[in-house]
Protein backbone atom coordinates (compact mmCIF):
# COMPACT_ATOMS: atom_id res chain seq x y z
CA UNK A 1 0.00 0.00 0.00
CA UNK A 2 1.77 3.43 -0.74
CA UNK A 3 1.17 6.80 0.53
CA UNK A 4 -1.78 7.60 -1.72
CA UNK A 5 -3.89 4.56 -0.40
CA UNK A 6 -2.98 5.54 2.95
CA UNK A 7 -3.99 9.21 3.05
CA UNK A 8 -7.21 8.00 1.45
CA UNK A 9 -7.85 5.39 4.24
CA UNK A 10 -7.76 8.31 6.67
CA UNK A 11 -9.45 10.56 5.13
CA UNK A 12 -12.41 8.03 4.75
CA UNK A 13 -11.83 7.55 8.40
CA UNK A 14 -11.11 11.27 9.42
CA UNK A 15 -14.84 11.64 7.24
CA UNK A 16 -16.49 8.74 9.26
CA UNK A 17 -15.15 10.19 12.55
CA UNK A 18 -16.52 13.41 11.93
CA UNK A 19 -19.75 11.66 10.43
CA UNK A 20 -19.99 9.78 13.43
CA UNK A 21 -19.46 12.85 16.08
CA UNK A 22 -21.67 14.82 13.83
CA UNK A 23 -24.67 12.07 14.44
CA UNK A 24 -23.79 12.00 18.17
CA UNK A 25 -24.03 16.10 18.80
CA UNK A 26 -27.23 15.77 16.84
CA UNK A 27 -28.53 12.94 19.55
CA UNK A 28 -27.62 14.55 22.13
CA UNK A 29 -29.01 18.15 21.19
CA UNK A 30 -31.85 16.18 20.14
CA UNK A 31 -32.10 14.71 23.50
CA UNK A 32 -31.73 17.37 25.63
CA UNK A 33 -34.43 19.41 23.36
CA UNK A 34 -36.49 16.45 24.34
CA UNK A 35 -35.90 16.70 27.69
CA UNK A 36 -36.29 20.38 28.04
CA UNK A 37 -39.93 19.90 25.98
CA UNK A 38 -40.76 17.46 28.27
CA UNK A 39 -40.00 19.45 31.32
CA UNK A 40 -42.11 21.88 30.16
CA UNK A 41 -44.84 19.71 29.67
CA UNK A 42 -44.66 18.59 32.86
CA UNK A 43 -44.66 22.23 34.12
CA UNK A 44 -47.62 23.25 32.13
CA UNK A 45 -49.82 20.36 33.12
CA UNK A 46 -48.45 20.89 37.13
CA UNK A 47 -50.19 24.52 36.41
CA UNK A 48 -52.92 23.26 34.87
CA UNK A 49 -53.59 20.73 37.52
CA UNK A 50 -52.91 23.57 40.32
CA UNK A 51 -55.47 25.93 38.51
CA UNK A 52 -57.97 23.04 38.77
CA UNK A 53 -57.52 22.13 41.89
CA UNK A 54 -57.24 26.19 43.09
CA UNK A 55 -60.99 26.54 41.39
CA UNK A 56 -62.29 23.35 43.19
CA UNK A 57 -61.45 24.51 46.59
CA UNK A 58 -63.00 28.10 45.53
CA UNK A 59 -66.03 26.77 44.84
CA UNK A 60 -66.43 24.60 47.78
CA UNK A 61 -65.16 27.91 49.82
CA UNK A 62 -68.29 29.38 47.70
CA UNK A 63 -70.67 26.43 48.77
CA UNK A 64 -69.79 26.55 52.31
CA UNK A 65 -70.45 30.36 52.44
CA UNK A 66 -73.73 30.18 51.08
CA UNK A 67 -74.76 26.92 53.23
CA UNK A 68 -73.45 29.14 56.39
CA UNK A 69 -75.24 32.18 54.96
CA UNK A 70 -78.40 29.98 54.46
CA UNK A 71 -78.26 28.77 57.55
CA UNK A 72 -77.85 32.10 59.13
CA UNK A 73 -81.20 33.44 57.26
CA UNK A 74 -83.31 30.23 58.10
CA UNK A 75 -81.78 30.77 62.18
CA UNK A 76 -83.49 34.56 61.83
CA UNK A 77 -86.35 33.61 60.51
CA UNK A 78 -86.95 30.66 62.82
CA UNK A 79 -86.09 33.66 66.13
CA UNK A 80 -88.24 36.00 64.16
CA UNK A 81 -91.07 33.73 63.84
CA UNK A 82 -91.03 32.61 67.95
CA UNK A 83 -90.81 36.73 68.60
CA UNK A 84 -93.98 37.27 66.57
CA UNK A 85 -95.26 34.14 68.09
CA UNK A 86 -94.85 35.93 71.94
CA UNK A 87 -95.65 39.42 70.92
CA UNK A 88 -99.28 37.83 69.13
CA UNK A 89 -99.74 35.52 72.32
CA UNK A 90 -98.86 39.11 74.60
CA UNK A 91 -101.06 41.03 72.38
CA UNK A 92 -103.95 38.27 73.04
CA UNK A 93 -103.63 37.96 77.02
CA UNK A 94 -102.40 40.89 78.24
CA UNK A 95 -100.88 41.08 81.69
CA UNK A 96 -103.04 42.91 84.19
CA UNK A 97 -101.88 43.79 87.74
CA UNK A 98 -105.19 44.34 90.17
CA UNK A 99 -104.62 46.08 93.44
CA UNK A 100 -107.62 46.69 95.64
CA UNK A 101 -106.48 50.05 97.06
CA UNK A 102 -103.74 51.37 98.46
CA UNK A 103 -103.04 49.21 101.56
CA UNK A 104 -102.57 46.15 99.63
CA UNK A 105 -99.97 47.89 97.27
CA UNK A 106 -98.51 48.89 100.54
CA UNK A 107 -98.61 45.24 102.11
CA UNK A 108 -96.74 44.10 98.98
CA UNK A 109 -93.93 46.83 98.77
CA UNK A 110 -93.04 46.61 102.70
CA UNK A 111 -91.54 43.11 102.75
CA UNK A 112 -89.11 44.13 99.92
CA UNK A 113 -88.14 46.91 101.52
CA UNK A 114 -87.34 45.02 104.43
CA UNK A 115 -85.47 42.63 102.54
CA UNK A 116 -83.17 45.37 101.05
CA UNK A 117 -82.99 47.25 103.99
CA UNK A 118 -81.07 44.18 105.58
CA UNK A 119 -79.16 43.41 102.43
CA UNK A 120 -78.28 47.06 102.97
CA UNK A 121 -77.19 46.76 106.62
CA UNK A 122 -74.62 43.47 105.75
CA UNK A 123 -72.62 44.96 103.09
CA UNK A 124 -69.55 46.24 104.17
CA UNK A 125 -68.54 49.78 104.71
CA UNK A 126 -64.90 50.53 103.62
CA UNK A 127 -62.80 53.29 105.30
CA UNK A 128 -61.76 56.02 102.69
CA UNK A 129 -58.93 56.69 104.26
CA UNK A 130 -57.41 53.15 103.60
CA UNK A 131 -54.10 53.41 102.69
CA UNK A 132 -53.36 51.98 99.00
CA UNK A 133 -49.93 52.34 98.34
CA UNK A 134 -49.46 48.53 98.62
CA UNK A 135 -50.81 48.29 95.29
CA UNK A 136 -48.07 49.42 93.61
CA UNK A 137 -45.37 48.52 96.21
CA UNK A 138 -42.65 46.63 94.04
CA UNK A 139 -40.52 43.50 96.43
CA UNK A 140 -36.90 42.98 95.09
CA UNK A 141 -36.58 38.53 95.32
CA UNK A 142 -34.12 37.52 97.89
CA UNK A 143 -31.74 35.02 96.34
CA UNK A 144 -30.85 32.11 98.28
CA UNK A 145 -27.66 30.52 97.96
CA UNK A 146 -28.87 27.10 96.43
CA UNK A 147 -26.63 23.70 95.79
CA UNK A 148 -26.93 22.94 92.25
CA UNK A 149 -28.34 19.58 92.93
CA UNK A 150 -32.30 20.36 93.95
CA UNK A 151 -32.41 17.10 94.92
CA UNK A 152 -34.56 17.03 98.49
CA UNK A 153 -31.82 14.40 99.89
CA UNK A 154 -29.17 16.52 98.77
CA UNK A 155 -30.95 19.65 100.48
CA UNK A 156 -31.18 17.77 103.95
CA UNK A 157 -27.61 16.69 103.40
CA UNK A 158 -26.15 20.36 104.02
CA UNK A 159 -29.04 21.17 106.72
CA UNK A 160 -27.62 22.74 109.36
CA UNK A 161 -29.32 21.57 112.88
CA UNK A 162 -30.08 24.24 115.48
CA UNK A 163 -32.77 24.37 117.99
CA UNK A 164 -35.49 25.11 116.00
CA UNK A 165 -34.98 22.20 113.68
CA UNK A 166 -33.01 21.28 110.93
CA UNK A 167 -31.93 24.58 108.50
Amino acid sequence: MGDSAMGRYGLVLLVAVGGIWLVGAILFYSIQALSEIGRALRRSIHGSIQAVQNQWRQRQLEKEHRRKEAERIAYENVKRAEAEEIESYRSRNPVRVIISGLSALQAISRPLDEFISAANSFRPIFDVNVDTRFRSARYVPIPFDLPLNFHPAAIRASAVDTPFGAV
